[in-house]
């Protein structure tokens, strides 16, 4: 919380918030929040549980972002292990198409969700976030819609290694677990540029290797061989026409 005094109150700006990064020039992921380590090539989320800010649904989920937007791609994969059930229902997302209108505020995005109760992954669906009003400030909280657009029960282990894989087949997007096929859905969408993001809630996550492709194309690998994660800090600066 910022205080503001002053005898001359009509001179006091206001305050805007705005990020500050440790630029590294490897950084591959933007850290949205959860406490996110690199050891051993693996990338492990160990906090599990999350708090609800409500600026944005990923803010809501210990949360990496690409770096990098990508306009054409064809599949998604990576290794993952889920553990350390802290509380029900566990959450995972695959987000894909993920896009800001400002800043960090990532409204918008598609996700393949695996939810669990305290025992596996009991269910596995599609859901699209949308930011819901656009005249309102962009730090209004829950300005934005969560919908499940397809769904199925499907049962997957914790403490075991999944590979997941996405494909994207023009606008047609396909989950795969394990070397077969979950989820196949038409996205409604115009083009399917965007970035790609990972986050978890009442579970730790590993990840062993993320690859993206387009084609035989190699467009983003990340063996966490080193720390690739940039952190961002929040100050206040004054402005005269605040968002």
């Amino acid at each position: 919380m910022i205080n503001c005094s002053s005898s001359a109150k009509d001179d006091i700006k206001p305050l805007r918030m705005t990020t500050i990064s440790n630029a590294e020039e490897q950084a591959k992921w933007y850290r949205i929040a959860g406490y996110w380590t690199v050891q051993d090539s693996l990338l492990t989320e160990n906090r599990g549980r999350s708090s609800i800010w409500g600026y944005h649904e990923l803010m809501n989920y210990n949360t990496l972002v690409t770096v990098d937007s990508y306009p054409q791609y064809t599949n998604y994969s990576a290794d993952i292990k889920i553990f350390n059930v802290k509380r029900t229902p566990v959450e995972i997302l695959f987000a894909f198409l993920v896009n800001s209108p400002h800043l960090h505020y990532y409204y918008n995005f598609y996700a393949f969700k695996l939810t669990g109760s305290a025992e596996k992954i009991t269910r596995i669906s599609l859901i699209q976030s949308q930011r819901k009003n656009d005249a309102l400030p962009f730090n209004a909280k829950f300005n934005y819609t969560i919908k499940e657009l397809q769904g199925v029960d499907y049962s997957l282990n914790y403490n075991e290694k999944h590979a997941i894989k996405i494909t994207f087949d023009e606008k047609k997007a396909t989950l795969n677990i394990n070397g077969k096929p979950v989820i196949s859905f038409e996205l409604p969408v115009e083009n399917m540029e965007g970035r790609f993001a990972i986050s978890n809630r009442n579970a730790s996550i590993q990840i062993d290797k993320i690859t993206i492709k387009n084609g035989k194309e190699i467009l983003f690998t990340d063996d966490f061989n080193y720390d690739s994660i940039k952190v961002f800090k929040v100050k206040a600066v004054k402005t005269n026409n605040p968002q």
